[in-house]
Formats: C-alpha cells, sequence, structure tokens
C-alpha cells in the first residue's frame, strides 16, 4: 500500500468515526426532546384530569348540600303539616295510644272485629312524608365489610340530627329501594340487618318500622298484587329475624291511626292472613 492509498484509508476512517459520533448525538438529541415533549403531554394531561376531578368534587359536594337542604326542608314542611293537622299524629302519639290501648285490651277475637268494622268507615289519611336517601339506596346496594365505614359515617353525618323516627324510617325506606332496585335481594337485608337494629330500642320504633314497609310498598303506582307480595316479603323476613313480636304486630295492625293510612287497604287480606299463621 503506497503513500497515497494510506492516507486514502485513513482519511475514511476519520470521516467514518466522525459520522458515527455525530449519529449518536443526533439520537441522543432527538430521544432527548421526545422525553421532553412526552414528559410536557402527561403533564398536560394530568393537569386537565386534575382540574375535572377537582370540578366533580365540586359539584358532588354541591349535590350532596342540596340533598341535605332538600330533606331538611321537607321534614321541616312536613313537621309542620302534621303540627296543623290535628289527626295527622306524630308516630311518638301514636304509640303512647297504642300502648294504652294495649294495657285495656279486650280478648283478641273481639277486639280484632270491632277494630276491623271500624276501620271500614274511616276516612283514609296519608302517612309521613319519607322518602329514600339516593346515597343511602346506593351505600346500601354495597356488601363489603370496606363500605361500612361509609355507610356509618354517613348517617352519623347526615341523619343522627333528625328525630329518631323520622332517621329510622329514611334508613329503612332507603334499605328497601336497594333491596328492590337490586331484584329484591335479600342479602341486602341479611347483610345490613345489624345497622338497623342498632336503631330499633323500643316498641315505638317497631311500629315506626312497620309504617315504613307501608309507605314503601305503596308509594308508587304498583299493582295490588304487587304491594301485597312485596309486604308480605318483608313482613316475613323481619319476624324471621326477630324484629317484631306477634303483640307488636296486632297492635300496629289494629291501631286507629295505622289502619287509616292510605294504601293500608291493600296490605290488609296479606297482613291478616300473615297474622292468621302466626
Amino acid at each position: 500500500m503506497n503513500c497515497q492509498e494510506a492516507h486514502l484509508l485513513a482519511h475514511r476512517e476519520e470521516v467514518v468515526k466522525h459520522t458515527d459520533q455525530k449519529v449518536r448525538c443526533d439520537r441522543e438529541s432527538a430521544s432527548c426532546q421526545l422525553r421532553s415533549w412526552r414528559q410536557c403531554q402527561i403533564d398536560q394531561v394530568e393537569q386537565v384530569y386534575a382540574e375535572r376531578f377537582r370540578d366533580i368534587a365540586r359539584k358532588k359536594d354541591r349535590i350532596n348540600m342540596l340533598e341535605i337542604e332538600s330533606t331538611e326542608r321537607v321534614m321541616k314542611e312536613a313537621k309542620t303539616t302534621h303540627e296543623n293537622t290535628p289527626r295527622n299524629l306524630n308516630l311518638q302519639a301514636i304509640a303512647g295510644i297504642v300502648n294504652e290501648n294495649v294495657r285495656s285490651t279486650p280478648p283478641e277475637h273481639q277486639h280484632q272485629s270491632s277494630s276491623l268494622e271500624n276501620s271500614s268507615t274511616r276516612k283514609t289519611i296519608e302517612p309521613p312524608l319519607i322518602t329514600p336517601f339516593r346515597k343511602l339506596v346506593n351505600r346500601f346496594k354495597i356488601i363489603s365489610g370496606t363500605a361500612d365505614q361509609y355507610l356509618n359515617r354517613y348517617i352519623s353525618k347526615n341523619l343522627l340530627k333528625l328525630p329518631h323516627n323520622q332517621m329510622l324510617m329514611t334508613l329503612l325506606v332507603s334499605l328497601f329501594q336497594a333491596w328492590y332496585s337490586s331484584n329484591t335481594n335479600d342479602q341486602i337485608l341479611s347483610y345490613h340487618m345489624y345497622t338497623i337494629k342498632k336503631y330499633i330500642q323500643n316498641t315505638e320504633h317497631q311500629l315506626a318500622m312497620l309504617t315504613s314497609v307501608l309507605i314503601f310498598v305503596t308509594s308508587s303506582d304498583r299493582s295490588d298484587d304487587e304491594v301485597c307480595h312485596m309486604f308480605n316479603a318483608l313482613l316475613q323476613f323481619f319476624c324471621n329475624n326477630r324484629f317484631f313480636t306477634k303483640e307488636t304486630l296486632l297492635n300496629w295492625y289494629h291501631d286507629e291511626k295505622s289502619n287509616v293510612y292510605r294504601g293500608f287497604e291493600k296490605i290488609q287480606p296479606v297482613f291478616q292472613s300473615f297474622l292468621d299463621q302466626l
């Protein structure tokens, strides 16, 4: 190899080396720019999602506040209506009358006959205005230990400030709605049974519970057959789990205040049949 060829070979190697270095530099620069662009895109997406999440949280808080305010307004209006209407006694008064009647009750067959005879001539009145809470319904649908703390926290925050019977009846109709909208899944009733039992402490609360069942099954435009089926199913479940005594059922059935509620006439036959089997 002469000097000229050696010089050309050395020059070619230098060019290749320089080109290789330039390619590596360009690749590293392009990779750096790509990483920077990608991170910028990720930051923008995270910023958008964070802002949307905050917006959703603000709307959720507003909805919760509106729900609470609406419930309080409805409760206040219902309370005012009941106070201004002599025939619409509150549940505590009803319980007092029931207890007084129990002490002076004649034999069961005589009581039954006179009560049914009188109820047919009484004027129907509206039951207490109790509606399910949407958030409670959603929480009752969840059968999970991890969800219990959220349920109890919601009850403590939003319901315990209500009068006990209103709180209890709101809990119950919300539970019934969760049960009904889940294809009458009895697991929902069974799972949340002990949560409900904590708030049923005396006969008055048992009477309120029976009224809650009546309110729920007759609250929508259901057929008479469906009303009777649902009432019987709920009554059977709670009796099987010892929520009621036969005496409590008889007191509520024959009481002059509960058996004139609108819708009572629909469940009267199935209730009578249920009592006959006890």
